[in-house]
């Protein structure tokens, strides 16, 4: 059961349109911390059957959706993502979202606050990339994505340091790029295939 929880009150409407958060009141009358729903999506995550206890990520992306409802259907459709948790206010919209992969987990949203974008609303640039580790599989989850409609935008290639990488385009512009270890590769070997100084290798 969800109780009630602190949320943002939004402040003046800024020349975009849109309202940045300003302080917290109980309720569920606007979007929700999403600080505190992090904490809470980590304390209500689903525990595995075997009885072991999981311990939250410490670190977990958020990507923003003009129409984050159905992101969170292409991005099981396309990348086999699996939601967790959703949130809606009385409208019916997105306030929060939670999808797992493997052993990490990603937030979704909308475009809530004047500092959240879709890559859709400032001409498809991305300010972050994420990446995904695959165990196994790559090629043919290339080509899931590409049937679900992804624009692969850099076909399945080994890389020198080992993996082997594509890279996708959502609906919405969000850059996402998968790879999975095809062979082990040392510092120096990377070193002479790249040309490269690395520092920090493992």
């Amino acid at each position: 059961m969800i109780r009630r929880v602190p949320v943002l009150v939004r402040g003046p409407a800024s020349k975009s349109g849109k309202t940045p958060a300003s302080h917290a009141v109980p309720g569920f009358s606007c979007l929700p911390d999403t600080g505190w729903l992090q904490r809470q999506g980590a304390r209500h995550r689903k525990e595995p059957t075997d009885g072991r206890s999981v311990s939250p990520p410490a670190l977990a992306p958020a990507v923003f959706y003009r129409e984050p409802l159905g992101a969170l259907d292409w991005l099981e459709q396309a990348f086999g993502f699996t939601r967790t948790m959703v949130i809606t206010d009385d409208q019916g919209k997105l306030a929060h979202a939670e999808m797992r992969f493997g052993d990490s987990y990603l937030m979704v949203g909308s475009e809530w606050a004047d500092y959240t974008a879709s890559p859709a609303s400032v001409n498809g640039k991305n300010t972050q990339a994420l990446h995904v580790h695959l165990q196994d599989g790559l090629d043919a989850h290339c080509e899931r994505a590409r049937a679900a409609g992804a624009v692969i935008v850099r076909e399945p290639e080994d890389q020198f340091y080992g993996d082997r990488v594509y890279a996708a385009r959502d609906p919405e512009g969000h850059v996402w790029t998968f790879g999975q270890t095809v062979r082990k590769v040392s510092r120096e070997e990377a070193e002479r295939a790249s040309g490269l100084k690395i520092e920090g290798w493992t």
